[in-house]
């Protein structure tokens, strides 16, 4: 019994180096960077697509202004105790724990975060929408 509480310390340690790593990283998606990134009027396509990339969508709009779009899609699933897998190197231990903490309960959705920008005729953003869906 004393191994399987030591392989759990170590699972745990392992999975909250790994989350705090994740969080670390910038979301360019995030309503503080895109006031930062973003000015109406002022901001070029270029330098919008040095902070986020190519677009993944790009059109146009009745007026002929160029319209691009972002997407961010991301599947989450949680249980009740532990995110599953948390432990998944430890097949045993993840086992029992999961017996224990009931991770029978688990959900699992998705979340899309969608990055609209239109440019004025200068090729300068003229205006921009974020939105969030989770379902």
């Amino acid at each position: 019994m004393n191994r399987i509480a030591k392989l759990l310390v170590i699972g745990l340690i392992a999975t909250s180096c790994a989350s705090t790593k994740d969080k670390d990283v910038k979301n360019p998606f995030d309503a503080l960077t895109l006031k930062e990134t973003l000015q109406e009027g002022k901001t070029s396509q270029v330098e919008i697509v040095q902070a986020f990339g190519a677009p993944d969508i790009t059109t146009e709009d009745s007026g002929k202004q160029d319209v691009w779009i972002y997407s961010k899609h991301k599947s989450e699933t949680e249980s009740s105790g532990f995110r599953t897998g948390a432990l998944a190197f430890l097949p045993g231990v993840y086992s029992l724990v999961g017996g224990v903490i009931d991770s029978d309960k688990s959900e699992t959705g998705s979340k899309t975060t969608t990055l609209t920008l239109v440019f004025d005729k200068k090729k300068k953003l003229k205006n921009y929408q974020l939105t969030k869906v989770r379902i």
